[in-house]
This record gives structure tokens, sequence and C-alpha cells, in this order.
């Protein structure tokens, strides 16, 4: 079976997203999963791209980039161009609208979810959701704490998911 190797800006993802992925996929998929963090802006990501995409055992690079408040289409493009040079069958990249904490945003219904900068929206929302609920505020290293909520609340109810999250599991639902 070939790997997956997804690259996220977010060195508190790559906790998070293994979280989701193990939940939603299951360990097996979770022990094929290699998560990176790397800056967008480095040339560091450009060159463990283009070697995760030239790697045979590999199957499937995604890339997760905040968009902030740029266009996430533009954010998309821009990633392409500067460190893949080209769109490649096994290469995908998704510009997070405008963070990935619009992930637990959303699927917790909490409010502004898509509102950018994101400290201003999903994260602010979630600031005052996590005073409410556990007395502390929110801060980014209980990103992996805020999945497993999300995580929970799926598992109670019927919701409807962001679109940037639907495509990531449709994208790993690929590689099955």
């Amino acid at each position: 079976m070939k790997r997956i190797f997804i690259a996220t800006e977010d060195t508190y993802a790559k906790n998070a997203l293994k979280i989701l992925i193990k939940e939603l996929f299951g360990k097996h998929i979770l022990q094929r999963t290699e998560i990176h963090s790397l800056s967008p802006c480095s040339s560091k990501m450009t060159r463990i791209l283009r070697a995760a995409l030239l790697d045979d055992d590999i199957g499937m690079v995604i890339v997760l980039v905040d968009a902030e408040t740029n266009n996430p289409k533009q954010v998309t493009e821009n990633i392409y161009h500067k460190h893949l040079r080209t769109e490649h069958d096994k290469a995908h990249v998704i510009a997070l609208n405008p963070c990935i904490e619009e992930w637990p945003c959303t699927i917790l219904g909490l409010k502004n979810c898509n509102t950018a900068p994101c400290v201003m929206g999903p994260a602010r929302s979630i600031d005052e959701y996590w005073m409410k609920k556990h007395g502390q505020k929110y801060r980014k290293s209980l990103l992996p704490d805020i999945f497993k909520e999300m995580l929970q609340y799926v598992k109670e109810r019927t919701i409807n998911k962001p679109n940037t999250l639907k495509k990531f599991i449709e994208i790993l639902y690929t590689v099955l």
C-alpha cells in the first residue's frame, strides 16, 4: 500500500490531523501517513514536496495551507506554482479558509468560522467556546483537543462539514 504525505504549515495541526485520520479512517491508514510541518514561504517545502512526488512509495501528497485574508484559489495556485511547479495527479493543495480552526468552528456550530483573519474569526469563536466549556483561554497548542471535541460532536449529530474538510476526506478516500 502506498503512503500518504501531508504537509501543513501549522505545527499543532500535525497531532490534530493524526487524531482526525485515526478516528475517520483507522489506525492502519494513520500508520501509512506522514505529516510534516513546513512553512509555505520556505524553499525547504519545495525540496521536500518535490522529493515526495518522486517517491514511488508515496501515493498521495496533500498540502494544507491557511488562506487567512487571501483568496483561497490564488493561495492554491501560488503553492502549485512555487512548490510543485505543475499540477500533479498525486498532489493536492487545500487552502483553508481562513485557517484549520475553521473545521472545528463550523462543526461545533460556532459563529464567524469563515471570517479572516483567523484570530478574528474561528480562533476567537473557539476561544469563547473553550472559555465557557473549560474555564480557560484557547491557545494554539489545544488544537488537537478541539479536534477531539469536534469528532465527538460529529459522532453525536448529523452535521455539515466545511468544504475544505470534505475535500480532505475525499482525497484520503482515493488512496484507501
